[in-house]
Formats: C-alpha cells, structure tokens, sequence
C-alpha cells in the first residue's frame, strides 16, 4: 500500500514514477537528510505518560504476552523506564550505523527475519 500511495504521489508532483522511481524515492527519504530520516531522529521510539504507553509501530506480541522486541534480550526484565531508555539508544546507535557505511550491515534486519527473528 505505501508503494501505490508513493507512486500517486510522485504522480501528483509531476515526477517520474515507475517502480524504481518510486523505490529511489524511498531510500532518498529513509538515507540521511531526507525526511524519514530526519523524522527517526528526532521521534521518540516510545513515550511513557502516566500510566499509558505511547511506542511507535506498537509491541510485537510474543505468545500469549504483548513484549517489546528487541531490548532486553531474552529472558532479561528491565523497569519500564530503563527499557524506553534502551529502545532510544538502540534507534541512536542504528540510526549511527547509516551515517557510516563501514557500519552498514549488508543485509537488512528484514530480511533475515524481520520482527519475531
């Protein structure tokens, strides 16, 4: 859905919109100084106010329990508040890795697995 919404997109600002434009769009958007990147840099991955629970992309939902993914590693339980904590170093840390290509990992999280790897 994201690529059709794209490719109308570009189509209403007069741009080329084959499929490769629209893939070259999204990785100029996601790559440092476009938009998405900026956005991930300055959005908070999660927000705790009072006593709700505010996470971008919401909890990968592992058995019969709702877990954030990810951090801690498995079998280790962190307080709410060191967790969040976690979760914004993490996107810090990745976020690092795409302004350094020494750093980028040759295959994508996704395709190795994707959220329950």
């Amino acid at each position: 859905k994201a690529f059709d919404c794209r490719t109308k997109e570009l189509q209403r600002l007069g741009r080329a919109c084959s499929d490769e434009e629209v893939l070259r769009s999204f990785v100029q958007e996601a790559s440092p100084g476009g938009r998405i990147f900026e956005y991930l840099t300055l959005a908070r991955l999660a927000v705790q106010l009072g006593d709700v629970l505010f996470v971008h992309a919401g909890l990968p939902r592992s058995g019969e329990k709702w877990i954030p993914g990810w951090l801690p590693p498995a079998g280790e339980i962190l307080p709410l508040a060191q967790w969040i904590s976690a979760l914004e170093d993490f996107k810090t840390g990745q976020l690092a890795k795409v302004l350094d290509p020494e750093e980028m990992p040759k295959a994508s999280w996704s395709m190795q697995g994707g959220y329950d790897h």
